[in-house]
């Protein structure tokens, strides 16, 4: 069952599967353990006393706890993209102005990989996060794809890369080069001169070209 690019049946069956498949000693002993996870209550609770950003904040943290490094994350997010891809409008646009390639993560939840997996590991723990919020499968799919843009943010991925900022993209869209302008403060949407496309500039380009 897929209601609003979050497939239920299959995150579910995700979680089953992978938990059985903790093979290593250590993730043996962290499954028996139980996830230390909030539970839904937690997540519910927390957005309806402080806010959805301010969930937003707590609970990528919570994720970003469990990503050593700068490459598992990278790892992390070719799955997630790879997943939100398939999703609604809101999860195919994370996707797309993500700044990661496609070619990099499609196919990526089809390997696995066991830091990233591990039943205590950033997937399954941002999988617990949004099922608790199933009740409402578009703020799920949401939650979902902010946690992870937030991850990006916080290891420079992506759209946060700072070699990313060097670079001239060209968006179809006035919509998608302001995503881009956004992720980047000091940005401005401007058109291109045959106006086939738009082009986000960094103010200062712009006062250095006049």
């Amino acid at each position: 069952m897929r209601e609003n690019g979050f497939s239920v049946d299959k995150t579910r069956a995700l979680i089953t599967s992978r938990v059985a498949q903790a093979d290593t000693p250590e993730e043996q002993r962290l499954a028996s353990q139980g996830t230390t996870a909030p539970t839904p209550k937690d997540v519910q609770q927390y957005i309806f006393v402080h806010g959805y950003a301010a969930a937003v904040k707590k609970f990528s943290e919570v994720v970003i706890e469990k990503i050593p490094n700068r490459k598992l994350a990278y790892l992390f997010l070719l799955e997630e993209l790879d997943g939100a891809r398939q999703g609604n409008e809101y999860a195919m646009g994370y996707a797309k102005n993500s700044g990661i390639n496609p070619a990099e993560y499609i196919g990526a939840l089809e390997a696995s990989n066991s830091a990233v997996d591990s039943p205590n590991g950033p997937q399954q723990t941002l999988l617990r996060l949004a099922i608790a919020l199933m009740e409402d499968r578009e703020l799920a799919a949401k939650f979902k794809c902010d946690v992870g843009d937030a991850v990006m943010q916080h290891f420079e991925v992506g759209a946060y890369d700072p070699s990313y900022k060097l670079r001239e993209f060209r968006f179809e869209t006035y919509q998608e080069a302001a995503v881009w302008a956004r992720r980047n403060p000091g940005s401005v949407v401007t058109r291109s001169s045959d106006g086939s496309c738009y082009i986000p500039k960094s103010t200062s380009d712009l006062a250095q070209a006049q």
